[in-house]
């Protein structure tokens, strides 16, 4: 199915808008954007599908009866069929995200291990590899004219490529809201990186906790964390600009610095993603 512009569907139609932009039997690929200046901060409403919303851009907090989760460019979060939820947008920048929307009895043809990942209670997020923002960030522009049976593949190959992220089990609410309330504070990949000890002084813990913590739970160092969010970030704006002021605005120092730090995450060069290479 060709891409057609942004929309608004029916459901949820305040909340967001989205462009379908391939389906086939049972599954469905859409494109969402939220904006401040249309859309409301915080919006309630329930899915009829299986939903993996990969975001490219920006961040959004879900709240459903299993807990709070936040979604950026290093996370994807889970929606169940029939689950009440709540959305969330902590630092109203706008945001581009791709949701893959799977019906219920498609499951286990197109994700069979994503019933393993929905059965456990508490799993509300999954960990997107840097391979697989990237895939994510191709089929979200995709071309109208590529074949139906290429996209199809790149789709099951991106549902493979995402994974459990470090256990939850041991970890109470209130640990898990701190470390979603840090995480937020660290959407906004254009604004001067806050402290560790600013970051401590937010969820009232000592700089050596929320380390610890942080890398316990979430399953990498918070300073990774925070620079793979912002060569995220920095990925889906590779054709706005000059190098130099990409860098400069999402924290290095210089497009040398940056361009070593993108290699790391990527394992190519911003040009190389730039042109699809």
């Amino acid at each position: 199915m060709s891409a057609g512009p942004l929309d608004r569907s029916r459901r949820g139609s305040e909340r967001l808008e989205r462009a379908v932009r391939w389906r086939g039997e049972g599954i469905e690929l859409v494109a969402t954007r939220w904006e401040p200046a249309r859309h409301p901060d915080r919006a309630s409403d329930r899915t009829e599908r299986h939903v993996v919303e990969f975001m490219l851009a920006g961040g959004f907090a879900q709240r459903t009866p299993r807990g709070r989760a936040l979604s950026d460019p290093n996370r994807a979060v889970l929606f169940r069929p029939d689950e009440d939820f709540e959305i969330e947008h902590p630092d109203r920048r706008a945001n581009r995200g791709l949701s893959v929307r799977i019906a219920p009895d498609a499951l286990a043809r197109w994700w069979p291990s994503g019933a393993g990942h929905l059965e456990r209670g508490a799993t509300l997020e999954l960990q997107v590899a840097s391979e697989a923002f990237l895939a994510a960030r191709a089929l979200a522009v995709r071309s109208p004219d590529e074949p139906a049976l290429e996209v199809g593949a790149r789709v099951v190959d991106l549902l493979g490529a995402v994974g459990a992220t470090a256990s939850q089990r041991g970890v109470n609410a209130r640990t898990r809201a701190r470390l979603v309330h840090v995480r937020e504070l660290l959407l906004d990949p254009c604004r001067a990186a806050p402290s560790l000890d600013a970051l401590a002084r937010a969820v009232d813990w000592t700089p050596w906790h929320l380390a610890h913590e942080f890398k316990r739970c979430v399953g990498v160092p918070l300073q990774a964390y925070a620079r793979s969010a912002r060569l995220r970030a920095a990925c889906t704006r590779l054709d706005e600009g000059p190098m130099s002021e990409l860098a400069l605005a999402h924290g290095f120092a210089s497009p040398r610095h940056f361009s070593a730090a993108f290699r790391r995450e990527f394992d190519r060069t911003p040009s190389q993603v730039r042109d699809g290479a």
